[in-house]
């Protein structure tokens, strides 16, 4: 049974089954318990297909499967996450490349199309003809409509590929990007 108690100094109270659960007071709000939400974006996408990059080229990675899009923020058509909402928000990317030639391969998250020194980005230097990979890791601020794309260049001289498979069981999505909404703002 719920109750919700308005006290005379302001103090409103929520009781469920006579246990108080929420708590208004001057300095703010005290839950007791956790707090459930249930529509913050989170999702996980990955390639099913490999993907040419030009050399010395900017190029924009597509992702074209997904593992999970709560609140339907991804769209496959343009590999774009669109926030819902003004907030930090967490990005993990993983990107496999197959590399002929010697070069450095980099790789940005990129806002509302253009590319900023406080963006996540990441890198490496390859040394020969191998598989290589670049994981990014970081919190952007965005504001709600702002779109994020994932960004990766390379400077070997040849066109590389994406991969999509790893040597654990041959599994796919070994190029993939996630994230999620850390607080709305």
């Amino acid at each position: 049974e719920a109750m919700l108690v308005a006290e005379p100094d302001g103090e409103v109270k929520l009781y469920h089954n006579n246990s108080k659960k929420i708590e208004t007071t001057s300095n703010g709000i005290t839950v007791t318990g956790r707090i459930k939400e249930t529509a913050n974006p989170v999702f996980r996408e990955y390639k099913t297909g490999s993907q040419s990059f030009a050399s010395s080229t900017n190029t924009k990675v597509t992702f074209n499967a997904e593992s999970f899009d709560i609140g339907n923020n991804f769209n496959h058509t343009n590999s774009r996450f669109t926030a819902p909402c003004n907030g930090y928000y967490q990005f993990d990317v993983n990107l496999r490349f197959t590399i002929t030639s010697a070069g450095r391969c980099d790789a940005v998250l990129a806002k509302n199309g253009g590319f900023d020194n406080y963006y996540p980005s990441g890198g490496q230097n390859q040394t020969g003809n191998n598989d290589g990979g670049i994981q990014i890791h970081g919190i952007m601020y965005l504001a709600s409509g702002d779109y994020v794309e994932v960004y990766a260049n390379q400077n070997g001289g040849n066109a590389e590929n994406f991969g999509t498979t790893s040597n654990i069981s041959n599994t796919g999505g070994i190029t993939n990007w996630s994230g999620f909404l850390i607080t709305e703002v």
